[in-house]
């Protein structure tokens, strides 16, 4: 599969921590927006599973607070 092949068929993953890294040792990551039915919007996962999704598709990280300013990174 070509590049441009893998580029387009990335899910698009919109999660948003949970807990504060501040107050808690403990994040976990739920989804709130996805371009596949996959994922179910509310599932709810730990750090090292929302890594590796970051590993394979396109994701934003949003913070838990009302504002939603993006506080990840998207591949």
């Amino acid at each position: 599969m070509s590049d441009n092949k893998k580029k387009e068929s990335k899910v698009k993953l919109t999660l948003r921590q949970l807990g504060d890294p501040n107050k808690t040792e403990r994040l976990e990551y739920e989804v709130i927006d996805t371009s596949c039915a996959r994922f179910a919007c509310k599932e709810v996962y730990c750090r090292d599973v929302a890594i590796n999704l970051c590993d394979k598709h396109e994701v934003t990280i949003v913070y838990k607070e009302d504002d939603q300013k993006v506080s990840g990174f998207s591949n």
